[in-house]
């Protein structure tokens, strides 16, 4: 049943496309920084491949199951959820002291955004009136699309000013 509260409709679609601007622009950063990366745990920027590779892996293998959870314990439920686990994943990658720490909090970073994607869609839905939907949907999907064209420029400012970790 859609909200009839048009500032509560409003911050739900802020909140929203926030969530997957997050998720989308933290993808996209990590390419330009593995580099600085590689420099700082003595590795190579190919063997830090899986800090990419995991959080694609973990948000593709669990946005069905995370989807369910939210069709079983409620999509707000779920959305909160995976926002919460997302950032502090994302914390805790921007802390990591070693590259093992980085990739299993990548892969949390993921199971986050597969709590996130699913819902997003119904939770909108559910914020606004049929007629109005699918705009919020198509601007909530619009604002995460920046998430994926901004991500290479602000990888590569944060890691060339104040360091990679403020990817996270």
């Amino acid at each position: 049943m859609p909200s009839t509260e048009p500032t509560q409709a409003l911050w739900t679609l802020v909140a929203v496309s926030v969530a997957l601007f997050c998720v989308q622009i933290d993808y996209f950063a990590m390419n330009l920084a593995l580099p600085r990366m590689a420099s700082e745990f003595g590795t190579t920027a190919t063997d830090l491949q899986w800090i990419i590779s995991v959080y694609m892996l973990t948000l593709g293998a669990f946005m069905v199951p995370a989807g369910r959870i939210g069709d079983i314990y409620g999509r707000r439920r779920a959305l909160l959820a995976g926002v919460a686990l997302f950032g502090l994943a994302s914390a805790a990658c921007a802390l990591a002291p070693s590259v093992t720490v980085l990739i299993v909090f990548r892969a949390v970073q993921g199971l986050g955004a597969a709590l996130i994607f699913p819902v997003s869609i119904s939770v909108l839905t559910n914020a606004f009136p049929a007629a109005k939907a699918g705009h919020a949907i198509g601007l909530a999907y619009g604002i995460a699309a920046l998430g994926n064209a901004s991500g290479p420029l602000v990888s590569g400012l944060l890691t060339d000013t104040v360091g990679w970790r403020w990817i996270f």
